[in-house]
């Protein structure tokens, strides 16, 4: 194909992305101007965050994409607590340049759809060689219903596949033909993937053994192998300008977060995970259109390569249903138990719905395979039957919502302007991590961050300035449903003014979902103790950091404690954690475990042991 044919080719795919992102928006496109796509939750909140962090702290040149602003005063390393994933953040810079908020992260999130179908491209064409198969394969992934969801929530990490189709494609050259060629698309795919979320490289890799039995009668062993690893290597090379600064940090001894999940003490349920009964999460609903399945019996006898895409497909989608599941009256251990239990950081991926992200893909050529050699005008079926189940069943069209700016966050932001940091204290203490979605609109510095209620990611250095403070004690005392006004020392006081704060706002919002502290109104005691304050309103109150305290040295109170539940994702026990980096002794495994007891195995032995003791 000439560059012509290339470019024309190229031209198609953008023009009938655009049009699956016009019909994904639907009535919601002239909201999309002022609100943001899918309906008001936390993960928004978040995005609108990290969004204008990311973009902060790459003009200020942070490329490790430290926050200063949060975390006040030692900062946040958000790279080392999240993994600096900013592909979506990039291509939101992008939109940012030439539309006004929310404008630009709005149809950021919706271009992903075009972006996606258009790198399906070169795969759709090396498999069929046609141009319809290719534009309606990659039109059904691009609007699959788990990738629309992800769109709905605005966690566009899950969404930044482009690496996808170009590793897949550069895997299977490698498997059938090899060459450089093949290896350097690989590399480069995987990069891509890597960068808009490192376990979507990692779920890919876990396909490889795949590709090669694939390739074991088409290649000699060690000329893949050697292809592989210069694979491999470009890889690297490529994500090396994200991953460098946190290396170089690390090796430097920088402070890395401990993983907040362990699969020794957490539970092998995962409440986001596929389902095998009827009932799925909200994401997961409808996850296999219907379409896909009466699509799929062609493929199995026409198709091509079809133990490899359906291979992929079912490794997925196993892989989907997480470590365990409970179902007629046992708990299951699933083929993925063993990977998550035993491998090491494969626990940190919690969410195993993401799998259908890459397994989505193998379905959809999979499905797509049979038809397009036989009738390959009818594969537009498919777009069209993923888009029509999501309108039945109510996924679509869009629903947008408003971005909310509380009227205490507003008044923060009408503020005349600083002199200096005058960073603020939000209440509840360590327990608003919302309260960093506004932080772009007014510019002061905050206590907390978006983590701040996951005491494990925060750094040892803010944990000290948190200890050293009476105030904070009582602060945090408060939060917690206790009913005493904070002491006030003029030394701490001090202390703090030093440190650049300045104001201490309530967040009723954030007041009023924190169960410690839900059951009362703080700002009547607080206003008795330190005066009226600067602002009040049914969203909160502001009060000047006071300036006088009592006399003498301020009174050493210890570590604090942030006793608080580790994700379990069963909504098991809470593990007490420690500020100074110590984690609370672990508790002795129980014999035979949770699982063991569980299963069909244990039950069967445990109803002989009790008939054998009724018998006697």
């Amino acid at each position: 194909m000439d560059r012509r044919a290339v470019g024309v080719e190229l031209g198609l795919a953008c023009l009938v992305g655009g049009l699956c992102a016009l019909l994904v928006a639907g009535p919601a496109l002239p909201k999309l101007w002022t609100a943001l796509p899918g309906v008001a939750q936390d993960d928004g909140l978040h995005a609108v965050y990290l969004h204008h962090q990311v973009h902060a702290a790459v003009a200020a040149g942070r490329f490790d994409l430290s926050d200063p602003a949060t975390f006040w005063p030692t900062g946040a390393p958000l790279a080392r607590m999240n993994g600096g994933n900013i592909l979506e953040m990039l291509l939101s810079g992008i939109f940012r340049f030439i539309l006004p908020f929310p404008a630009w992260l709005s149809l950021s999130a919706l271009a992903w759809i075009p972006l996606n179908l258009l790198a399906s491209q070169p795969l759709g064409w090396a498999l069929w060689g046609r141009r319809l198969p290719a534009l309606a394969a990659g039109a059904a992934w691009a609007l699959s219903p788990a990738l629309l969801a992800q769109i709905s929530s605005l966690r566009l990490t899950q969404v930044a596949l482009v690496g996808l189709p170009l590793a897949v494609l550069g895997l299977l050259r490698l498997s059938e033909t090899g060459g450089r060629k093949a290896a350097a698309l690989t590399g480069a795919g995987l990069a891509l993937l890597g960068l808009g979320y490192w376990f979507y490289a990692a779920m890919l890799l876990a396909c490889l053994p795949l590709f090669l039995l694939h390739a074991r009668r088409r290649r000699p062993p060690l000329a893949l192998l050697k292809e592989l690893a210069l694979a491999g290597g470009l890889a690297l090379l490529l994500v090396s300008p994200a991953l460098g600064p946190q290396v170089l940090a690390l090796a430097a001894g920088a402070w890395m977060p401990a993983a907040p999940l362990t699969a020794e003490h957490s539970s092998p349920l995962f409440q986001d995970a596929l389902q095998l009964s009827l009932s799925q999460p909200p994401g997961l609903r409808g996850w296999l259109p219907l379409v896909l399945l009466l699509a799929a019996p062609l493929s199995l006898r026409l198709g091509q390569r079809r133990g490899l895409w359906l291979g992929c497909a079912l490794l997925c989608t196993t892989f989907a249903l997480g470590p365990a599941q409970d179902l007629l009256g046992y708990r299951w251990l699933l083929p993925y138990y063993p990977l998550w239990r035993w491998f090491p950081g494969v626990d940190r991926m919690s969410h195993p719905d993401r799998w259908l992200g890459i397994g989505g893909l193998f379905w959809v050529i999979f499905a797509a395979d049979g038809l397009a050699r036989i009738r390959p005008r009818l594969t537009v079926l498919l777009p069209a039957g993923v888009l029509a189940q999501q309108l039945v069943v109510g996924q679509l069209p869009l629903s947008t919502w408003a971005f909310p700016v509380p009227a205490v966050w507003q008044a923060v932001a009408d503020l005349p302007p600083p002199s200096g940091p005058e960073a603020i204290v939000v209440l509840p203490l360590m327990r608003a991590p919302n309260s960093v979605a506004w932080a772009h609109l007014h510019g002061r510095p905050l206590l907390g961050a978006m983590v701040e209620n996951q005491p494990w990611f925060i750094p040892p250095a803010q944990r000290a300035f948190l200890d050293a403070s009476p105030l904070v004690h009582d602060l945090w005392a408060l939060s917690q449903g206790g009913r005493t006004p904070p002491a006030l020392w003029q030394a701490d006081l001090d202390r703090l003014a030093e440190a650049g704060f300045a104001w201490i706002l309530l967040d009723r919002r954030s007041w009023r979902r924190n169960p410690p502290s839900a059951a009362y109104d703080p700002e009547p005691m607080l206003s008795a103790a330190w005066g009226r304050p600067v602002w009040t309103g049914p969203d909160g109150a502001l009060w000047r950091l006071p300036a006088t305290g009592q006399p003498g040295p301020a009174p050493e109170r210890g570590p604090l404690v942030f006793d608080g539940p580790r994700p379990t994702l069963s909504g098991a026990s809470a593990h007490p954690l420690h500020p100074d980096e110590r984690r609370a002794p672990k508790a002795e495994p129980a014999a035979p475990d949770e699982v063991s007891r569980r299963t069909p195995a244990y039950s069967a032995v445990k109803q002989a042991a009790a008939s054998a003791t009724a018998a006697r």
